[in-house]
């Protein structure tokens, strides 16, 4: 996680948050091909229990997330973002 909003609510009262990540690995595409270096950052939100979570840990912290893709602000936006569904805070390497 490289980027956090201030942590924010819905109207009904259920907790926001919204995240930047950053992805970097080394990808093979066939099994003759060189390893691959893979770089991306994308936008990400989170509601309830995982926006506290969220909420609680660093930037820099490594995150094991799961979730699926939807449009960003509208259905017209070009912008893709992450809605996560499960996340875990992974132990800091030493």
């Amino acid at each position: 996680m490289i980027e956090a909003l201030p942590p924010r609510f819905t109207p009904a009262g259920i907790d926001v948050m919204e995240v930047v990540l950053q992805h970097e690995s080394s990808q093979t595409q066939s099994a003759d091909s060189k390893p691959r270096s893979v770089s991306l950052k994308l936008k990400a939100v989170a509601f309830g229990g995982l926006a506290r979570l969220l909420a609680r840990s660093a930037l820099g912290s490594q995150l094991d997330v799961e979730g699926f893709l939807v449009n960003g602000s509208g259905k017209q936006s070009k912008q893709i973002l992450l809605q996560i569904e499960r996340c875990q805070v992974m132990p800091a390497a030493s």
